[in-house]
């Protein structure tokens, strides 16, 4: 009887404990350090290929070709924060204006452009951890993608349909799937921004409310400016 109640408990502490990590895309970890991530391989990365991290402030930044959604540059308050982004790029050969060039990623089969971003560590300022990956992709993949998550992590925790309509007055039916976790969040926003622009954001949820507190601290809430 002894045996059996301590397979229960090894069981329910081995669910709890994997509830409680963060969530990770492709192996990649919200909360990681800024050092581990530059250690880490890129998941789709091909035989021979040279691919490299670069980094918001790497002297590489300036020859490095991304789209607008995954520049490195930081304005503005997320400057003042300290937030630095980060991505895998493929090197360049023989051109004139770039050295590297983004490398898209593979997610759930459906090819999708990503971002990550760092902020200062909670405990340690001198840290950079991994707080947000932004995946940008279109709206036709809406149901492999939704699909494919609802398989990995279940249900979602909360779902919301409404529509949205566009200056020509056509109208789209949209969805926001949310996941939550014991620190960390997923969201899936079938059309965003744009009615064929799907996004996903992972968030880490503790440095995503101390980024807000320490912003407020720094201009003030936004009620105080009304």
């Amino acid at each position: 009887m002894q045996a059996f109640y301590f397979a229960v408990w090894f069981l329910v502490a081995a669910v709890t404990a994997c509830d409680a990590q963060p969530y990770s895309l492709r192996g990649i970890m919200l909360g990681i350090t800024l050092d581990e991530f530059r250690a880490t391989s890129y998941p789709d990365q091909k035989k021979g290929e040279e691919v490299r991290v670069i980094c918001t402030g790497d002297k590489e930044q300036r020859r490095a070709l991304t789209g607008t959604d995954e520049s490195l540059t930081v304005f503005g308050l997320n400057a003042k924060l300290g937030i630095r982004r980060c991505n895998f790029f493929r090197k360049l050969e023989g051109t004139v204006s770039f050295d590297f060039e983004l490398l898209p990623l593979n997610v759930a089969n459906v090819i999708a452009f990503q971002l990550y971003e760092f902020a200062p560590a909670i405990h340690n300022r001198n840290q950079y951890r991994l707080f947000r990956i932004s995946i940008r992709t279109r709206s036709e993949n809406w149901d492999q993608i939704f699909d494919a998550y609802r398989e990995r992590f279940g249900f979602p925790t909360s779902i919301d349909h409404s529509v949205i309509q566009t200056r020509l007055g056509a109208t789209f039916e949209n969805t926001v799937a949310d996941w939550k976790g014991t620190n960390s969040s997923i969201r899936l926003i079938k059309r965003f921004e744009r009615i064929d622009s799907l996004r996903i954001y992972y968030a880490l949820d503790s440095l995503i409310d101390d980024l807000k507190a320490r912003g407020e601290a720094i201009e003030g809430r936004p009620s105080s400016k009304l």
